[in-house]
């Protein structure tokens, strides 16, 4: 097989040209075998219970496709396997599909006890195998169209990340994720379970910072966390620094401007708030209304797109030339027969559901519920899928918030009862969220699939059996992560950020309260002034909504990932040392958010040396927080030092001869984000 992908990969095909993908259409490989079932169900478990910890903390959901695939290659060398490609692919596909319909758990579920409702499990599950089952076939539907006939238009930055990885099959590749995973593991182990250190470093630990705290309500926050450090070094120096000038708005302009009463005939004085009070009174609402705004605005300018997606969806539909048993194997899909009847089973049993469960047997209630998921399940997943498929990142948060609003106001103008409001509002967005997150990661699996040559069809039956083994593990899960850290009233409470928004913008429904419209407006009209010049308003309205010490770590890691990626004169060597980087930040997010886990799993049965005297009054200190920040110099000087030892393959520009030009150049810079797919 190739060392590389074809060039006619990126770009779209001359007239009667056939892209010929790494493993030959014309020949038959292993793929749904042993070696890649068991693990990759053993990976679905495991990388499901500590993504979804990372993700309450961080407020986004992580794909576990990079460092799957990068084991299942080391996996494949030790076991000297040949032509191992195909296996692979089904290996991470199990975890990668996993983490698509994590969002329920991790985006939703916190809401129902934040709101102090009652959790019916066994309806949560089946929200999560409908929405989830219905955002595979729409995936599937989708694939001829967003992979075919949009060949080379769109980027798949993540896709391409990813299948380049494997291709390349750098043999060190496993070596150095282990050795990163192992550190980012003890590293956050001893930050969150032993307490060694604070996980949080505040300049109000220095009397200079904590002036500047009391006296203008200004304080720079920074996790420590080895995960954060890697999500942080994905997400790249561009959106990275979008996300930190969203937070730095927030604490730094909003918040003293909020902490400032002026008197008539008297000077500004600061009211004796603090900086804590401050975002979470306010500055958390205005980033609820600059998320909606967002997402709002996102949808309005993808209408082109989305009107003609669409309807060639719809032509694929009524004359599915792109799906079914194709006789090339790279184009086998499930058949449109099982598709059509399988859409058909998923909306009658969805309608069955709502009506027996939570509607009250109420057919009008049914009725406007079944229209709001499907109206919003044909713009949702349209815009996961592009989405994804332009920048490697869903903006699950602000559509959802969209849906929330739009079916509360739905459900108030038929006369449902207060009390129900919220429950029937949060089970169907269970059910649009799940699909909406799974639609969008199937798009990007089904593109790495056509870029390496794999089955779609194989990918999708063990797409839907990965679907029905996470769906009680998010559960599990999220029973765990509640009992070990809860969402409120606890010492330490998990952030779970998106659960808080969705939280915040249900309360007025529920409570009969008027919804404080003029903080929604405020965070509204900065959104559109960013929209205005040009900056990326979903990621900027994320980073005004989450705490300063969440923001922070992404410009961190965004930073790291220039560093390393520009030092050298040579770009051949500056892509190299990124590349080996991306691995290394795979690392620190599998093992941090393993950690996470494992702190989870000893606090439960008993074991948290945080709850001791000794600890507790450490982590008050400000040597605790100091100490947390030489922590992560040192861990950054890790990433540093261990990327630099990247080893160069001059092939990466075909020939060793050949002047280079600017467009090696800029490949070999244009690698942010790639490899890993982000919900937010």
């Amino acid at each position: 097989m190739r060392k590389k992908l074809p060039e006619s990969a990126y770009r779209p095909l001359k007239p009667g040209e056939v892209f010929e993908p790494i493993m030959s259409p014309k020949e038959t490989y292993r793929e749904a075998t042993l070696f890649s079932i068991i693990p990759g169900i053993f990976f679905t478990i495991i990388f499901t219970f500590a993504l979804m910890f990372l993700s309450f903390k961080l407020g986004l959901g992580i794909s576990a496709d990079v460092p799957v695939a990068i084991i299942g290659l080391g996996m494949a060398t030790t076991m000297r396997r040949t032509n191992a490609l195909g296996e692979v692919v089904v290996m991470f596909s199990m975890p990668y599909t996993a983490s698509g319909i994590m969002v329920t758990g991790t985006f939703l579920l916190p809401t129902f006890v934040i709101l102090g409702m009652h959790i019916n499990y066994i309806d949560v599950f089946f929200t999560i195998i409908l929405g989830g089952f219905l955002g595979m076939i729409i995936g599937i539907i989708y694939r001829d169209y967003f992979c075919n006939k949009m060949h080379g238009i769109l980027p798949f930055p993540g896709s391409f990340g990813t299948a380049e990885m494997l291709v390349a099959a750098e043999g060190g590749s496993a070596k150095v994720l282990i050795i990163s995973g192992i550190i980012g593991f003890c590293y956050d182990l001893i930050t969150q379970c032993i307490g060694l250190w604070n996980e949080v470093f505040s300049t109000s630990s220095f009397k200079w910072g904590n002036a500047l705290m009391v006296n203008d309500k200004m304080n720079l926050q920074l996790d420590v966390s080895a995960a954060f450090l890697g999500v942080g070094y994905f997400t790249g120096l561009r959106y990275s620094s979008v996300i930190a000038a969203g937070g730095i708005l927030g604490s730094f302009v909003l918040t003293p401007l909020i902490a400032i009463i002026v008197a008539p005939g008297h000077s500004p004085q600061f009211i004796a708030m603090t900086t804590g009070k401050i975002y979470s009174g306010y500055i958390k609402t205005i980033g609820v209304g600059a998320l909606v705004t967002a997402g709002i605005i996102s949808l309005l300018t993808m209408l082109g797109v989305i009107r003609g997606a669409i309807g060639d969806v719809f032509k694929q539909l009524i004359r599915p030339s792109g799906l079914g048993e194709s006789k090339i194997r790279t184009e086998r899909d499930l058949s449109p027969k099982t598709l059509g009847y399988g859409i058909i089973i998923v909306l009658i049993a969805t309608a069955l559901f709502i009506f027996f469960r939570i509607a009250d047997h109420n057919i009008l209630y049914t009725l406007v519920a079944m229209v709001i998921i499907i109206v919003f399940t044909i713009a949702f997943s349209i815009i996961a899928s592009l989405a994804l498929a332009y920048t490697s990142n869903e903006p699950v948060s602000g559509m959802t918030i969209l849906m929330l609003l739009v079916a509360a106001l739905a459900f108030i103008a038929i006369k449902v009862p207060e009390h129900n409001i919220a429950l029937l509002t949060l089970m169907v967005a269970c059910i649009v969220i799940t699909m909406l997150g799974q639609a969008g990661y199937v798009v990007g699996l089904f593109k790495e699939a056509q870029l390496l040559g794999s089955t779609p069809k194989t990918l999708q039956i063990w797409g839907l059996v990965s679907i029905v083994i996470s769906a009680p593990i998010i559960i599990a899960g999220f029973l765990l992560l509640d009992k070990a850290f809860g969402f409120v009233g606890t010492a330490h409470p998990l952030a779970a950020p998106q659960a808080n928004a969705f939280a915040s913008v249900l309360t007025p429904f529920i409570s009969g309260q008027p919804a404080p419209w003029i903080l929604y407006g405020i965070g509204a009209a900065i959104t559109i002034v960013m929209f205005m010049v040009n900056v990326p308003i979903i990621p900027f309205a994320m980073g005004l909504y989450l705490p300063i010490s969440l923001v922070i770590p992404f410009f961190v890691g965004g930073v790291v990932s220039w560093f390393v990626g520009s030092r050298s004169k040579d770009a051949q060597i500056n892509a190299a040392r990124k590349s080996r980087g991306v691995v290394i930040a795979s690392g620190l997010i599998a093992g941090g958010a393993l950690a996470g886990c494992a702190t989870a799993v000893l606090a439960v049965i008993g074991i948290n040396p945080m709850n001791s005297a000794f600890i507790s009054n450490w982590q008050n200190t400000n040597a605790s927080q100091i100490l947390g920040l030489v922590a992560l110099i040192c861990l950054i000087m890790f990433v540093v030092t261990y990327a630099s030892k990247a080893k160069v393959t001059r092939e990466i520009f075909n020939k060793p001869k050949r002047k280079l030009t600017r467009e090696d150049i800029n490949k070999a810079f244009d690698i942010e984000a790639e490899g890993f797919e982000i919900i937010d």
